[in-house]
C-alpha cells in the first residue's frame, strides 16, 4: 500500500513497528495521509508483515547471504555444504533450521538489521529542506521541532519569525526551561494553570516539548486575532491582558526582525 506521509507521521508509524519503504521525495508540500496537514513529505510503500520478512531475509549481513542448497545438503554443516572462496566462517549465532517439508532452503535465524533506506532518505530530505530554507541551522532547535513550529505557525496564522522571537525571549530555546517560581515551563514558558484548557483547545500536552510549541503558537494566534495587532497581543501574552506596557512587545518584535534577517523570513 502506498501512502504519502510527512516525516513526523512516518517516524510515528515506524515506532509502531510499521515498515516504510521510501519511494519518492516530494519537493513541494503534500497533504499527509496520516495527519491531514500540509507538509513536505515522502511517498512510502507501507509493507505488510510478509513483505517485511521477505525484505529482511534478503538483507546482506556483513557479507553473508541466505543460501539456497539442495535437499542432500540439509544434514551437512553449513561450512561444509557450500564453501566458495568468498564465504568466511559463519558467526556463532547463525542457526540452520531444517524444514519439515522438502524445500531446499536453509533459513537463517540470526538477527538481521532493518533496511537502511530510511536513514539515507532522512538525510536527503533534510538536505533538500535546508537548501529550500524550511530548516535552518541558525535556529537552535532540532529539525523535528522546527518542523512542528512551522506547521503550527501555518495552522494558527502566526508569523514564524515572531514565534521564534517569543521562544528566544521566554526560554532562550531551552526545551526544559522552568520559570523562577516553577510554574512557567517549556519553550513558550506556558503557565501550569493554563495547561488544562490549552490542552483541551489543541489536543496537545503543554508539558511536552512538541505540545508546548503547539499550545504556545495557538495562544499567540488566538491573541493576535483577538487584539488585531502584535504589540497588544504580545503584551497580553506576557501579562494576561493588554495593560498598556510595551517593553516586552518591543523586545520580542526586535528579536523577530533579527530572526527575519538571519533566516530570510521577510514575509513571516
Amino acid at each position: 500500500m502506498k501512502q504519502t506521509l510527512c516525516k513526523p507521521c512516518a517516524m510515528e508509524l515506524a515506532s509502531r513497528g510499521k515498515v516504510l519503504k521510501p519511494l519518492e521525495f516530494r519537493a513541494e508540500k503534500i497533504t499527509c495521509a496520516a495527519c491531514g496537514r500540509r507538509r513536505y513529505g515522502v511517498q512510502y510503500e507501507v509493507l505488510s508483515r510478509a513483505r517485511r520478512e521477505t525484505i529482511k531475509a534478503a538483507v546482506l549481513l556483513s557479507g553473508w547471504l541466505v543460501i539456497a542448497v539442495t535437499a542432500e545438503a540439509w544434514a551437512t554443516p553449513i561450512s561444509q555444504a557450500i564453501t566458495p572462496d568468498w564465504l568466511k566462517r559463519p558467526p556463532a549465532d547463525l542457526v540452520v533450521a531444517v524444514p519439515a517439508d522438502p524445500i531446499p532452503i536453509i533459513q537463517v535465524t540470526a538477527p538481521l538489521p532493518e533496511p537502511s533506506e530510511a536513514s539515507n532518505e532522512d538525510a536527503l530530505i533534510e538536505a533538500a529542506l535546508l537548501e529550500q530554507g524550511y530548516y535552518s541551522d541558525e535556529i537552535p532547535l532540532d529539525y523535528l521541532y522546527q518542523d512542528i513550529l512551522r506547521t503550527a505557525c501555518e495552522q494558527y496564522g502566526v508569523p514564524y519569525a515572531l514565534a521564534l522571537a517569543v521562544i528566544e525571549t521566554e526560554s532562550g530555546f531551552d526545551l526544559e526551561a522552568v520559570g523562577a517560581d516553577g510554574r512557567d515551563v517549556g519553550l513558550f514558558q506556558i503557565r501550569t494553570s493554563n495547561h488544562a484548557w490549552l490542552s483541551e483547545e489543541t489536543g496537545a500536552d503543554p508539558a511536552a516539548p512538541a505540545g508546548n510549541i503547539v499550545c504556545g503558537v495557538w495562544l499567540l494566534g488566538h491573541l493576535l486575532g483577538e487584539y488585531g495587532n502584535a504589540e497588544s497581543a504580545l503584551t497580553a501574552y506576557r501579562w494576561g491582558q493588554d495593560n498598556g506596557s510595551r517593553d516586552y512587545a518591543r523586545t520580542v518584535l526586535a528579536a523577530a526582525e533579527r530572526w527575519a534577517e538571519r533566516t530570510g523570513l521577510k514575509n513571516g
